[in-house]
């Protein structure tokens, strides 16, 4: 029953009630005040059976049916507090039980579980309009129901749901993602770190604040105070939420891992998270889908900050969209990839509308040493080349002068604990251009390294440079093609 727009015709007279008439007829409630404490959506339920289902339902206080069907009535309401005014509206029938006047008054039960259904939720939810001056949204009790809502609709115990959805390309959206978890479990840390226990170590002054910031009550905690409706914090820290994620439908290989497992590969993405503590700054060189940015986020929490390279546009549009659907607000993701110093040049953008792999994609000289084929289903040529801007890491970060990078919008960064670097093949050229930060943080670096592994060791002209800036490497546990190098003198950030 939707209230009535500008242009709704008056309504006609409403006849008097001859004597055999029910007590409910012509009788009717205020949209506006009934709204919000709706048990259930609609149903086209006759007046007997709607006044019954009433009865028969201790949290229901009143019920009403509208006619004719359609056009915004869809006949029986169940309400859970007993309006305090009547309309009349010709044909409706409207009745307070008798006994349960005050049933739904007491803003202790008001919102409890038993007056709340998931499905009367989701259907309130979509209405909800706090731009409607009709409809009074900003009254405490019914924002009070829209906060309290979002709990009663988190999936629980459900198991993930998929959708295929796209206009001009087709994409998975996966929801209710729980197991296995993306986020590093208690007991594999546990197991990870039994070995060396990790001594706290001190954050960065910038890092340090921004903890305690993130840890004082702030505003949005005393607004919620004002309706008595519960902080996400409050409801996130009582179980986790599940993960939600969109992913090219042809992408059968990062995109089916990330469907199965929520990551390109969970135990690799455990053991980097155990490098990191809440306030830390990662850097995620080559993001792909975002399936290491989003736990990297997690992991370093509100006060930590995770800058994500992704130089396709479209394949950053897939990283943003899985940060914002996991309400993720710690992360930046610049418009550039990252290479020795600055440059402009055109590449072809990934294929997305059939069976591909944009993981496997080159930012240059995209069909060097590729088959043939690969190279048509790799990369989409029926689209025209997009313009990739890359610079240095050292640039983007400020550490040396580069004009225009303000306009990329990053933070301030004063540290950084880990670089993640996975760009097919150019590691070199990456590393190359961030000299001068692996110099002042002394981050953990952890890259793919094909070429070494591929030449059974031979090729060892990553390791050189690593070498030059006084690093040592090793082969990481979880990623058979991936090394993890950190100063050898012991300085800066180590794995402990």
């Amino acid at each position: 029953m939707s209230p009535p727009s500008l242009q709704a015709s008056q309504p006609s007279p409403v006849p008097a009630k001859l004597s055999s008439d029910p007590e409910t007829l012509h009788q009717a409630f205020h949209y506006a005040d009934i709204a919000a404490f709706l048990l259930q959506p609609p149903q086209p339920h006759s007046i007997e059976a709607c006044r019954e289902l009433c009865r028969q339902n201790d949290t229901c206080a009143a019920w009403e049916v509208c006619a004719p069907l359609g056009d915004g009535c869809d006949g029986c309401y169940l309400v859970s507090r007993a309006p305090r005014r009547w309309d009349q509206r010709q044909g409706w029938h409207a009745e307070i039980l008798k006994g349960r006047e005050e049933l739904g008054w007491n803003q202790e039960n008001e919102f409890s579980p038993a007056n709340l259904t998931k499905e009367g939720c989701k259907e309130f939810l979509l209405q909800a309009n706090g731009a409607d001056q009709s409809v009074p949204f900003h009254e405490p009790a019914i924002m009070q129901k829209y906060a309290a809502c979002f709990g009663n609709i988190t999936p629980d115990r459900d198991s993930r749901d998929l959708s295929v959805v796209g206009q001009h390309w087709p994409t998975f959206v996966v929801t209710n993602f729980r197991e296995p978890p993306v986020l590093l479990p208690q007991d594999v840390e546990q197991e990870m770190l039994a070995a060396a226990p990790r001594s706290p170590r001190s954050p960065s002054p910038l890092a340090a604040a921004a903890l305690a910031a993130a840890e004082r009550p702030g505003v949005t905690a005393q607004l919620h105070g004002t309706i008595g409706s519960q902080n996400w914090e409050d409801r996130k820290n009582k179980g986790r939420a599940p993960h939600a994620f969109l992913l090219p439908f042809y992408d059968t290989n990062i995109g089916h891992w990330m469907k199965q497992h929520g990551s390109m590969n969970p135990l690799q993405s455990y053991e980097m998270q155990s490098l990191l503590q809440p306030g830390d700054t990662v850097i995620d060189v080559g993001a792909n889908l975002g399936c290491y940015t989003v736990p990297f986020a997690e992991r370093v929490g509100v006060a930590g900050k995770v800058i994500s390279f992704e130089p396709f546009r479209w394949l950053r549009q897939v990283v943003a969209a899985n940060v914002a659907m996991n309400g993720l607000s710690n992360v930046w993701l610049p418009p550039v990839g990252l290479s020795t110093s600055r440059a402009s040049f055109e590449a072809r953008p990934p294929q997305l509308k059939f069976f591909s792999s944009p993981g496997g994609m080159k930012l240059q000289q995209q069909q060097q040493d590729a088959k043939p084929e690969e190279v048509m289903q790799l990369y989409d040529w029926d689209s025209a080349p997009e313009r990739i801007t890359v610079l240095s890491l050292d640039e983007v970060l400020g550490l040396v002068p580069s004009p225009g990078v303000e306009l990329l919008g990053l933070p301030q960064v004063d540290d950084v604990r880990l670089i993640k670097i996975d760009v097919e093949g150019m590691e070199k050229e990456v590393l190359a251009g961030a000299r001068r930060a692996v110099q002042a943080f002394k981050p953990i670096v952890w890259t793919e390294n094909v070429a070494y592994f591929s030449s059974n060791g031979q090729d060892v002209s990553f390791l050189q440079i690593m070498d030059e800036m006084e690093y040592a490497c090793a082969q990481a546990q979880n990623a058979p093609n991936d090394i993890i190098c950190t100063d050898r003198q012991g300085r800066g950030h180590q794995i402990l």
